[in-house]
């Protein structure tokens, strides 16, 4: 006998004539999907994280039980921040009740840094294959390969965390790099210049991660800073590519497809600054190498860079920026020198073949904890790459400390 409680009383009402209720069948759905797991039945495949009784009930509450990945924590961010900037979810406004079904959602723009994209897909201006082994992109990558090879050279494994990493590799005979030929004057006269011994072997793991992808022996490839990376890699160590804009993080991921060393991830470049310092082991390099198509684009490195430093302060950082206009230059110089990191290499490459030319005028990079030989080894790399790649009177190369070191 069932005894049932109502407003007029107790009254009784036997199991077998209970009239089933008639739920609707989204609440069904739901009705199921908040059932617990049964502990004494399923607890032991549950805990060995397999499911061998009665799925339909144990699996979902395990997927609620895991951590939420970096992923989903920035995708609920964006979402937050796009809210934010929506009028109908500011709290002066009257909360519009939700519809059921499908609905357009017409979100104001709001750009992500570095991605190539807003939020409403319209593309910016930037694209680095018409730009591919460049002079920036020699000297940048010259010095990348320095640092990976320090790396390699004990045996504990380490991280390369890219966050900006673009296609991974780029077709020098493409429309996009025959349109600007920027790559003759850059990776161009390196591979064809007479360099002396000293030289050439500071350069080796550059230039041969370069000859390993044309062995035919023609210059038609050029491999971004994920392939130079990737290139130096052991078994123990691990990439973390990062890149948001659609194209080219389809190349980047199919290039790297397939290598358990490295992975491919859809994620704007600063949010991937600080979600994944410091990494588990403890040694590696951080590159950031932004597209700076944005005003605020230094202040926001200055930004950047600090956040991470305080998160993973042992760590190898490599920087690089653009040289335009000096003063927005000395400007950013003197922020980092005022952020507290404690051991920064500044190194720049002037390849201007006049005071007043415009555009870009050269090439710049910040080292944070910098391998104690890499100051010596520049003494012998600049002023080699200056001559070749350089292309007037304007040209000029600096290395000296922002902090640490001999700047005191």
């Amino acid at each position: 006998m069932l005894v049932q409680h109502s407003a007029n009383g107790i009254r009784s009402q036997r199991r077998s004539e209970r009239v089933p209720v008639q739920r609707p069948p989204h609440l069904i759905e739901r009705v199921v999907a908040a059932q617990p797991i049964n502990r004494g039945k399923h607890a032991a495949a549950v805990r060995g994280n397999r499911i061998n009784a009665a799925p339909e009930l144990a699996q979902r509450p395990v997927e609620r039980r895991r951590a939420p990945t970096v992923e989903r924590r920035i995708a609920v961010n964006v979402e937050r921040n796009r809210q934010s900037q929506d009028p109908s979810h500011r709290a002066d406004t009257p909360r519009r009740p939700h519809p059921i079904g499908p609905q357009s959602i017409q979100a104001p723009p709001l750009r992500l840094h570095g991605t190539g994209l807003n939020l409403n897909g319209r593309a910016m201006n930037y694209r680095h294959a018409y730009h591919a082994g460049n002079f920036a992109d020699v000297m940048k990558h010259a010095v990348l390969c320095r640092v990976l090879t320090h790396l390699r050279g004990k045996p504990g494994a380490f991280r390369v965390i890219d966050t900006h990493a673009g296609a991974g590799v780029y077709d020098l005979g493409g429309v996009e790099a025959g349109k600007t030929l920027e790559w003759r004057d850059g990776i161009g006269r390196l591979i064809g210049a007479e360099l002396d011994a000293p030289v050439r072997a500071l350069l080796a793991p550059y230039l041969d991660a370069v000859a390993a992808l044309n062995p035919s022996g023609a210059l038609a490839t050029y491999p971004g800073s994920p392939a130079l990376a990737r290139a130096w890699l052991r078994s123990q160590d691990r990439l973390i590519a990062c890149e948001l804009e659609p194209q080219a993080q389809a190349a980047l991921s199919r290039g790297l497809a397939g290598d358990a060393r490295a992975k491919a991830i859809a994620i704007d470049g600063w949010t991937a600054l600080t979600a994944y310092v410091p990494p588990k082991e403890r040694r590696g390099l951080v590159l950031i190498d932004p597209p700076f198509e944005q005003d605020g684009e230094f202040s926001r490195l200055v930004q950047g860079l600090a956040a991470a430093h305080r998160k993973w302060p042992t760590g190898h950082y490599l920087v690089w920026y653009p040289i335009k206009d000096p003063n927005e230059v000395a400007a950013f110089v003197r922020k980092l020198a005022r952020s507290g990191i404690a051991k920064m290499l500044r190194v720049e490459l002037i390849v201007a073949s006049s005071p007043g030319e415009t555009g870009l005028r050269g090439s710049g990079l910040i080292v944070v904890n910098p391998p104690w030989t890499l100051h010596d080894e520049l003494e012998v790399l600049m002023p080699a790459l200056a001559r070749i790649l350089c292309r007037g009177a304007a040209s000029k190369f600096l290395y000296q400390w922002i902090a640490g070191e001999s700047s005191r």
